[in-house]
């Protein structure tokens, strides 16, 4: 499954698009993951503006970030930096792998645009729902 959301709030046309990976595994807890554009967000009204990635760099940051980047680094030295080893460790039906492989990084490079429009008018469900997808390619991924 996938969610494409806003990490923060719309403030001054500044957006943070963002998605979240979930795989369904049989008898083992699922494997999650997110990725952003940027910590900071997008000076954009095009919600597929940038790569979307789990390792992001570092940012210019305003007193929020440096706000939020600080209670990143409570849980990791590598506060910008989501480890995805474990999406690797079952497969979908709940095997474990003995010898897990998976890169270090991943980027979801969007393929399309769903345009221009005012997010505050309108919630990216409906963006979604009114913008014909089928048949597109919607997201490259590298690792």
């Amino acid at each position: 499954m996938i969610r494409y959301s806003l990490a923060k709030k719309l403030e001054d046309g500044n957006m943070a698009p963002g998605l979240s990976l979930k795989f369904m595994r049989d008898g083992v807890q699922s494997a999650n993951m997110f990725a952003l554009i940027s910590l900071t967000g997008v000076k954009s009204d095009e919600f597929f503006s940038g790569d979307f990635t789990n390792n992001l760099p570092y940012p210019n940051m305003g007193l929020a970030e440096k706000l939020l980047f600080k209670k990143f680094t409570q849980a990791s030295n590598c506060p910008l930096m989501l480890g995805i080893n474990e999406l690797a460790l079952y497969d979908f039906s709940g095997n474990k792998y003995d010898d897990p492989k998976f890169p270090f990084q991943l980027i979801f490079r969007p393929q399309i645009k769903i345009g221009s429009c005012d997010y505050k008018e309108q919630t990216l469900t409906d963006l979604f729902t009114n913008t014909s997808l089928e048949g597109l390619t919607t997201i490259k991924v590298y690792a």
